[in-house]
């Protein structure tokens, strides 16, 4: 409905909230204005949703197929509800929406168990509920007679966890294959349930007969209930009957249900089971942790055998319905060799490799899912037996390649939406961003198609904050957090500038940076402030600013509390903004004494605590619902929703009173969309309660009034984390689900419009050509751009269609030309972008010239002179003079900060200029030295992706920089780097040599030109080795052989490689080989030298990295190596051969 605002204090109601947090509430409202009400209005009706397409996302904890009739399959999830699987049009259709379930309730969308009837294919049920505080629980059954089109609800209550441990696996539901009336539940904390009237009413069986099971913090319970469709009838109910339960064992009934006999004793969990043809029991079991084994049972011998592929857990079974001695078993994680099938009966087993295919969702093969499916159950479809499923982590997945030693597992998860989502963007002349947990968030240029990738990579991160610049709204930035490694957190964050198709990581982070919350600049994409979150409440994070585009983080100051996000899993709570015109202006609320307000004035660098602040405690929920907002072209304006303190304004930066929404009675999440009509204040959208109704709300008139949009956005009720407006169109809302992915919905009684104006991103001259490039635009069929050589005024105009790019030929050199693009659709061409100039010229740039660098710390600070014709610059920095190992694209900045440098370290510095034509010539080389600790140490960095080991060094993660340069023994007459990296398994080492003289003549390999690697270790620098621990390898250019003084290269691999100049050598060094146990301190001592042959006779002279000639027999001069789990420079540098001088 449409409702004026109205004065009153009022205590504000309570509204429950599906979060394992239990608050009360205390609000304290301040009146600002009156107005009664005189308008009411219901717009329902006039709004139309539609799914913005990912492609599933979330884990499908089980699927079922129905065993009579053909192509009817079921699937459920553990937040995204459950589904229904159309074989004509390839498409799963969401089963849980408020126009089919009875009094819904968002824990439907937690499915704990699915089951259908095999005597009646119109029969469905579902176990739905996610408990955590309750003692009995409140989940329910719900059972459909049309496959799901409509539901009922017995009223019985179990204790339900739909998302909880061991949600994968086998059914905790079953239907009597002979007798539909049967049901059962094996519940997670009050034993196993029948039904004899087809769900209406259940009774407990006897714990004396099935116990209850695990009641801990697993609350597993009775795992599994499964009918053996083999054995014979009881008045025409299934005789044989199997259920698992957790760390008591298996039970058999052979009398329909009647008595119970425990058949095998365990203290592990019965974790899935199927029955073949032939009534054998096959049960995959498994421990809370550790290795789990396959176990197959035979009924009429009452006999076991343990036949399990391999040392893994989390076993799923699935059996050829037509041949049960073919098998197929599959661990939590598969992978290639991690996927397993059996022809007789689990007496021998094929590992199986794996390939992904996925023709209509293109982003699932742009990821790193092959190296581990987290899988939920694998299932052979009764009716055609080559035709194998498989619901995982990401969605479903099905296979025809089963006789075959690679599977190929097809993604076949249309229809499924299951992201959790946290966030999304429409910027104006751009295009929908989405951030979403597990894998990053996604570019929609369209809204209808799937997207190509995440957003910057193939790994797996939660994506928690995005955030356009007020006046470059084509400049993104992105905060994530590693969510599947907790306890063992971390976090990142990138940039796009064009508009989010592409993406950077930052080079650096703040300390300690777990997702959280993250803004831009509005005049200054450079300048951005990072709040970072954390895992555990109490120990939230305080804002850190940077003002070189990520590449070093200082903390701000004036906020010390904690209280600001306090865990980064509340994907709701944003407690950061900037303002979308004031560059330099940033604003944080805590929720210390009922609400306090900082701003800074100076791009983060320092807060000052505001004269007012809109309330905002953990007695009316803020700190997990708590946003706060900055209102697009309004200078000061914030709007803060307080959860249970309702929605608060202020139009000068909290030096007044903030205004409080006094018809909005709480308020958990809003945003803001493009004005409607002839308002000029942007479109607020809000979830809430306004006059005790809840809904979606919309205020086109600065919140005076409100429009109720709908109650359930496309009919699903799952808890909403985003909600924002689109700055492209108006009345368009996007919703992001904590389970179900995002839709979008569209005031279809608003006229259509002519496409926003796009953002230009680039005007790069070159020799008589200018190429431009811009942004896409939500909406735009089209593009012309135009130009001309007087601003504002342009005399060629070209329709490039739906292309973003377009190279302007045969340009005048050293003549300026002005251009701009207009979007266009079938309304008609939109407004033109903003101007950008260049002039074309055939000359690349000259030099620039860099001034002498700062240092501060570990953090180099670099300043160079502007070029006229130039677009761009490159900061190239190394170990070695003239060889710069990493370069780092600075755009057409003039000033840039290296952080992270190590101490102690000596580096080469140097600038290059570019343009349309090419790159300048280098700039004056700068040397700087770091201070403070002992050269001699070594921080070496995990890996994201363990290195192929060709000798050739072309990976990202490796960084060559450490010189071999210090002079040992004789003459030598090359240069050289080494680096170091790491992961779990394996120390990884990388050699170049840059030498255009070698010999391999000699027996042995370092009397000829070779390198050598000395590890100590136990880092205690003894005069002699260790054979336990300390190591001396030795490996020659052009030799095959590797060499160590104990003959201890077992779990040693390596690989050279001839390169440009020279040669190159890669090591994977077992941890296992060195006898190091990796802890969070892990230290050893390393060096490495190179020996040099220059006459094929015999070693000429040797180099070492931090050493002496005695490293051979001595490790007392090594240098210390440090390992880090994440690089303070992270994922963008360049990776140049060493040239040699």
């Amino acid at each position: 409905m449409h409702i004026q605002t109205t004065p009153a204090f009022q205590r504000i109601a309570f509204i429950w909230v599906r979060i394992c947090i239990v608050l009360l509430i205390t609000v304290q409202l301040i009146p600002n204005f009156a107005a009664p009400i005189v308008v009411a209005a219901d717009i329902s009706d006039t709004y139309d949703w539609e799914t913005l397409n990912i492609g599933g996302g979330g884990f499908v904890t089980g699927l079922v197929l129905h065993p009579t009739t053909p192509d009817i399959v079921y699937a459920r999830t553990d937040v995204g509800g459950a589904f229904k699987w159309d074989e004509d049009s390839q498409t799963w259709s969401q089963l849980i929406l408020s126009n089919r379930i009875p009094d819904p309730v968002k824990p439907d969308y937690n499915v704990e168990s699915i089951a259908i009837s095999a005597s009646n294919d119109q029969v469905v049920y579902v176990a739905v509920g996610e408990d955590h505080s309750s003692a009995d629980g409140v989940g329910r059954i719900l059972k459909s007679t049309d496959q799901g089109q409509s539901w009922t609800n017995s009223g019985q209550r179990w204790w339900m966890q739909g998302n909880g441990a061991f949600r994968t696996g086998g059914e905790r539901l079953a239907v009597d294959p002979n007798n539909g009336d049967i049901v059962y539940f094996g519940s997670r904390r009050q034993g196993l349930w029948r039904s004899t009237d087809g769900g209406t009413t259940w009774s407990q069986i006897a714990t004396n007969q099935i116990p209850v099971g695990t009641n801990d913090n697993t609350s597993v319970g009775v795992k599994f209930v499964l009918f053996d469709p083999t054995s014979d009838t009881v008045d025409g109910t299934t005789e044989r009957i199997y259920a698992g339960v957790a760390e008591e064992g298996i039970y058999r009934s052979d009398d329909a249900g009647t008595t119970w006999t425990k058949i095998l004793t365990t203290d592990q969990i019965p974790y899935d089971a199927e029955v073949a043809s032939d009534s054998t029991l096959y049960v995959g079991i498994t421990p809370p942790s550790g290795v789990g084994s396959v176990q197959k049972y035979t009924p009429d011998t009452d006999t076991w055998n343990d036949i399990s592929p391999s040392d893994q857990s989390y076993w799923e079974i699935a059996i050829d319905p037509a041949n049960p001695q073919r098998l197929f078993a599959a661990p939590a994680g598969v992978a290639d060799q991690r996927f397993y099938r059996s022809t007789d009966g689990g007496s021998s087993w094929d590992a199986l490799d794996i390939a992904l295919a996925s023709p209509d969702i293109p982003w699932i093969l742009a990821t790193d899912e092959d190296n581990y499916m987290s899988s939920a159950s694998i299932a052979l479809d009764p009716h055609t037996s080559d035709k194998l499923w498989f619901p995982q982590g990401t969605g479903v997945w099905r296979t025809t390649d089963i006789n075959d030693a690679e599977v190929t597992w097809t993604f076949v998860s249309k229809g499924i939406e299951e992201m959790v989502t946290t966030d999304v963007i429409a910027p104006p002349g751009g295009v929908p961003i989405t951030a979403v947990y597990d894998r990053q968030g996604f570019y929609h240029p369209d809204l209808d198609a799937y997207p190509q990738q995440p957003l910057l990579d193939q790994e797996f991160w939660g994506g928690t904050s995005l955030d356009y610049s007020g006046e470059t709204p084509s400049f993104l930035v992105n905060a994530q957090v590693k969510n599947n490694y907790f306890p063992e957190l971390t976090g990142r964050g990138a940039y796009s500038r064009d508009g989010g198709k592409t993406w950077k990581a930052f080079l650096a982070k703040p300390a300690d940076s777990i997702g959280g919350n993250i803004a831009v600049s509005a005049t200054d994409p450079n300048t951005m402030v990072w709040l970072p979150s954390t895992g555990d409440f109490g120990e939230g994070k305080v804002p850190y600013y940077s003002n070189d585009l990520g590449n070093s983080w200082q903390q701000g100051s004036g906020i010390t509390s904690v209280n600001t996000h306090p865990l980064f899993w509340l994907a709701r709570k944003t407690a950061l903004t900037a303002d979308k015109v004031l560059g330099d202006t940033f604003y944080v609320i805590t929720f210390d004494n009922d609400g306090e307000f900082f701003v800074s004035n100076d791009g983060g660098a320092n807060f000052t605590q505001a004269a007012h602040a809109p309330t905002c405690s953990s007695n009316n929920d803020c700190h997990v619902f708590g946003q706060l907002h900055a209102v697009p072209g309004y200078a000061s304006h914030v709007w803060s929703s307080d959860a249970k303190g309702g929605l608060w304004y202020t139009t000068d930066a909290g030096t007044t009173p903030w205004s409080k929404i006094e018809a909005v009675q709480e308020a958990d999440t809003f945003g803001f969309g493009k004005a409607i009509g002839d308002s000029d204040y942007p479109t607020i959208y809000m979830r809430g309660k306004i006059n005790d109704e809840n809904g979606i709300w919309r205020s086109s008139d600065q919140g005076t009034s409100w429009d109720k949009i709908t109650d359930y956005p496309a009919n699903i009720y799952n808890d909403i984390n985003v909600l924002k407006g689109d700055m492209n169109i108006a009345g368009r809302v996007y919703v992001g689900f904590a389970g179900t992915s995002f839709v979008y919905g569209d005031d279809t009684t608003l006229p259509a419009e002519a496409p926003s104006a796009p953002n230009i991103i680039d005007a790069i001259p070159a020799d008589g050509t200018v190429q431009l490039s811009w942004g896409a635009v939500i909406g735009a069929t089209g593009y012309k751009v135009k130009y001309g050589t007087t601003s504002g005024e342009y005399d060629q105009t070209v329709d490039v269609h739906n292309t973003t790019s377009f190279s302007a030929e045969g340009l005048s050199n050293g003549t300026t030309y002005y251009f701009t693009v207009v979007a266009y659709n079938e309304q008609g061409d939109g407004p033109n972008a903003k101007e950008k100039s260049a002039r074309p010229t055939s000359d690349v740039p000259t030099a620039p010239i860099l001034a002498t660098p700062e240092i501060d710390e570990t953090t180099v600070t670099l300043n160079w002179s502007a070029v006229e014709s130039a677009t761009g610059y490159k900061v190239q920095y190394g170990r070695m003079s003239g060889n710069y190992t990493s370069v780092i694209d600075a755009n057409d900045r003039t000033t840039y900060q290296i952080a992270g440098l190590n101490r102690g370290a000596t580096y080469y510095i140097t600038i290059v200029a570019y343009n349309g034509n090419g790159d300048s010539p280098a700039s004056n080389e700068e040397r700087v030295t770091i201070p403070g600790a002992d050269p001699n140490q070594i921080r070496a960095y995990q890996v994201k992706t363990a290195p192929t080991l060709d000798g050739r060094l072309t990976e990202g993660d490796w960084d060559i920089t450490i010189p071999i340069s210090k002079t040992v023994s004789g003459a030598v007459d090359n240069e050289s780097a080494f680096g170091l990296t790491w992961d779990d398994t394996y120390l990884y080492v990388g050699v170049q040599v840059l030498d255009d003289d070698l010999h391999n003549d000699s027996d042995n390999a370092w009397e000829d030109d070779s390198i050598e690697i000395y590890i100590d270790g136990n880092d205690d620098r003894a005069p002699s080795y260790d054979p336990l621990v300390d190591r001396q390898f030795v490996i020659g250019w052009n030799d095959t052989d590797l060499w160590e003084q104990h003959d201890q290269t077992t779990g040693v691999e390596y690989a050279t490689s001839d390169i440009d100049g020279g040669y190159s050598v890669e090591l994977a060094i077992a941890w296992s080989t060195l006898n190091i146990t990796l802890t969070t301190d892990t230290r050893f001592g390393l060096d490495v030298a190179i020996n040099d042959d220059d006459d094929g006779k015999q070693r000429d002279g040797q180099n070492v990295a931090f050493g002496t000639e005695n490293n051979w027999n001595s490790l007392a001069d090594v240098a210390t190596v440090r390992l880090f789990e994440q690089p303070v420079q992270t994922g963008i540098r360049i990776w140049l051969p060493i040239v040699a001088q």
